[in-house]
């Protein structure tokens, strides 16, 4: 009987040592808010446009035959966009 005991301990620590830790979030429903189709669209919400600068780079690497990357480090580049 007292062996029974000892192997059912050993049993239960075992077991509790297992899995490590829980992940953030696991639990079901332990989110604030989670509904599911709980995100509404925005009203009059587009989608980004790239700034005039970005714009610039883009059309004289274009021009110029060369990357973005080129671009953007490029003298000629800076100095021909015009801040308005």
């Amino acid at each position: 009987m007292v062996e029974m005991l000892e192997g059912m301990k050993n049993q239960k620590t075992e077991a509790d040592q297992e899995g490590g830790r829980r992940r953030r979030g696991s639990r079901k429903g332990s989110r604030k808010g989670s509904r599911k189709g709980s995100r509404k669209a925005r009203k009059g919400s587009k989608k980004r446009t790239a700034g005039k600068w970005i714009g610039h780079v883009k059309k004289y690497a274009k021009d110029n035959n060369m990357s973005f990357k080129d671009a953007m480090s490029s003298s000629g580049c800076k100095s021909s966009y015009k801040k308005m």
